[in-house]
């Protein structure tokens, strides 16, 4: 039988950081569901969907570890992590294997294409969780994938050791290794496919749709014309229709610290490759670090063979700053917006 009803369960995880347990009878054996830790919950209130459906899936994740093979008939201990606020992250570990268990919390299409491109950058050379498996819990798409035994790199480094260490070194080269899983659409996925067939089309889609406000941000005499910045891009992409398994959220807390860097927790996107690389030096600006990390993550991007357009570059920093922007000033990322501006303002000499 089975005790512990589960409305206990979610009001438990509600209020209080006490351990909840379900217990599964057979004969005179008891097996025990461990939850050890409750999930983080963001303060922000555009995150508050987000927190309502985290403590909505726990008696869902009970019952698929009740059912599933790995599992059954056996003592399981759950932890959250305190980090991600886009999925739902559970540690599951038994007496013989210890797994990672993923749930996006948005019904967004493109999340159930995470397990798709972390085994297109296995394949081109990248080390990631490897997928087990992939299914659908509580009509959420879920990864079951291989616990790494590291942490990452922000919390093994402080943001000058990043730096002087030249982390943001292998950073950059790891990207561009990621960037070697080509794709002929772009866009946000949807059954395997990008909604654009034309780099120009989706490039207006992300700027319009992906948080215009964040104009009211950038000054043009101060940061650079962003409609020059618009065009440059679209004159270097061109016609061409390549695009690349983009990361979109390639930073420090989303990389483990090991030899070599093993990314995860991808936005998977189909995208340009000076995009995904200005997104991660962005988001690198906005967390407070030295301007250095922008320099160390294009010197490992190029590696000792690839000369990058600084011009196309630097366009689209200036896009992907719109673009940030109207989301950190939603959450309190106001010292982020600062930071990167005055880099843009350095900068702005690249798109003449």
């Amino acid at each position: 039988m089975v005790v512990n009803p589960l409305s206990e369960v979610t009001a438990n995880f509600q209020t209080s950081a006490s351990l909840t347990r379900c217990a599964l009878t057979y004969d005179t054996i008891i097996f025990m569901i461990n939850f050890t830790n409750q999930p983080t919950l963001s303060r922000h209130e555009v995150d508050a969907q987000s927190n309502e459906r985290k403590i909505g899936l726990l008696p869902h994740i009970e019952t698929f570890l009740n059912q599933h093979p790995l599992f059954k008939d056996k003592d399981v201990q759950v932890s959250f992590p305190t980090v991600g606020a886009a999925s739902l992250v559970c540690i599951v570990q038994t007496s013989d294997v210890r797994q990672v268990l993923k749930i996006p919390l948005s019904t967004k299409s493109f999340y159930k294409s995470e397990g798709d491109f972390l085994m297109a950058w296995e394949k081109v050379g990248v080390k990631v969780p490897h997928v087990i498996e992939e299914g659908t819990i509580d009509s959420s798409s879920y990864l079951l994938m291989e616990y790494i035994d590291a942490k990452p790199l922000n919390d093994v480094y402080r943001k000058g050791a990043m730096i002087k260490e030249e982390i943001f070194v292998k950073m950059g080269s790891t990207l561009r290794m990621m960037h070697q899983a080509k794709s002929e659409v772009f866009g946000v996925v949807k059954d395997g496919k990008g909604g654009y067939s034309k780099f120009s089309e989706w490039l207006d889609y992300e700027i319009n749709q992906k948080r215009p406000e964040g104009a009211a941000f950038l000054d043009k005499d101060k940061h650079g014309d962003f409609q020059n910045a618009v065009k440059i891009i679209n004159e270097f992409v061109g016609t061409s229709t390549e695009s690349c398994y983009c990361h979109n959220d390639f930073a420090y807390q989303n990389i483990f610290a090991t030899d070599p860097l093993t990314v995860f927790d991808p936005i998977p996107i189909f995208g340009h490759p000076y995009l995904d690389l200005a997104r991660a030096i962005v988001i690198a600006l906005g967390r407070g670090i030295s301007d250095e990390a922008s320099e160390q993550l294009m010197r490992g991007y190029a590696g000792t063979d690839l000369v990058l357009d600084r011009q196309a570059l630097q366009a689209a920093i200036l896009i992907q700053s719109q673009i940030k922007f109207g989301y950190w000033s939603k959450v309190g990322k106001e010292e982020g917006i600062k930071d990167v501006q005055t880099y843009l303002e350095k900068t702005k000499g690249f798109l003449v």
